[in-house]
Parts: structure tokens; C-alpha cells; sequence
């Protein structure tokens, strides 16, 4: 009964230091985990610091606030084709390009407009300025037939 009784104690006791081992891994695990949250909390506050005012690729921009309104055409692109028709011909690749002998509509620098195209996506007609290279020069207004929108660089018509 006594040497069954010691066995006991002695699982008691290992076990409880066992646990008791465990609870000190435990605790080391934890604050090496606040260590590394602190550290990267710390870390982000220092970055949304640094980048609140030039934007390196992270944090907002400065103009984020400004609400930019955007311009819309609301007319329609058969109502567009009709008032240009008399100045541009449309062709089987669905561009217009323009009459020989009709003056041209003109760009913001005062170049000659060879090639419209119907954007389908912003509903928009995109005015290209040589035939050849197809330049983008912006947008044009179908009311007014100037140009309304930048042009977009990097941008030239599909052939």
C-alpha cells in the first residue's frame, strides 16, 4: 500500500511540474507575442507618419479628400456620328476619319484631328491626331466638337 501510495506522489508530481513547465513556455510565447505586436504597431505608426504627405506607395494621397467631378458625355453616339458626319467618315473598322477637302476639328495646341473613335466603355469619342502614328489628343465634346478631356499618354488608337 506504501510503495502504491509513492507511486502516486511521485506521478503527482510530475505531472505537476510538467505543467508547471508548460505554463512557463506558455508565458514565454506570450510576450514574445506582445514583443512583436508592440514592435509592428510601433512600426505601422511610424510609417502612416512618414507617408501621411508624399504617398510612396503607401498611405493616402493628399488630394483624397478632394472630390474630383467627372465629366460626362450624355450624348448619345448615333446623335455624335450625325453632327460630324459632314467633317469625318466612318469606316468598316469602326473609326471616323476625316474628309478630304473638310477642315478638320482641332486639338488644344491647334493640330489637325484625323481619327475619332467611339469609346464604348466611358462613352466618350477619342480624338487621335495623325493617321499614321495615331497620337491620343484627347476627348472631344460631341455639342461643341473641342476637346473636353486631356489626352492620355501612352495612348494611340487600335489598329
Amino acid at each position: 500500500f506504501e510503495n502504491d501510495q509513492k507511486y502516486r506522489e511521485n506521478g503527482e508530481r510530475a505531472i505537476q511540474k510538467h505543467h508547471e513547465r508548460a505554463q512557463k513556455e506558455s508565458n514565454k510565447v506570450e510576450r514574445r507575442l506582445e514583443k512583436k505586436q508592440a514592435k509592428r504597431a510601433e512600426k505601422a505608426k511610424k510609417n502612416a507618419s512618414s507617408n501621411s504627405g508624399n504617398n510612396g506607395g503607401k498611405g493616402p494621397k493628399k488630394d483624397d479628400n478632394e472630390k474630383k467631378e467627372r465629366i460626362i458625355n450624355i450624348i448619345t453616339k448615333t446623335e455624335a456620328a450625325k453632327r460630324i458626319k459632314d467633317r469625318y467618315e466612318p469606316r468598316s473598322d469602326g473609326k471616323y476619319y476625316r474628309r478630304a477637302g473638310k477642315e478638320p476639328l482641332k486639338d488644344a495646341n491647334g493640330k489637325n484631328i484625323e481619327v475619332l473613335e467611339f469609346d464604348h466603355l466611358h462613352n466618350d469619342w477619342e480624338a487621335y491626331g495623325d493617321t499614321k502614328c495615331s497620337k491620343h489628343v484627347g476627348s472631344v465634346n460631341p455639342s461643341t466638337l473641342e476637346i473636353y478631356k486631356k489626352p492620355v499618354a501612352n495612348r494611340t488608337a487600335m489598329k
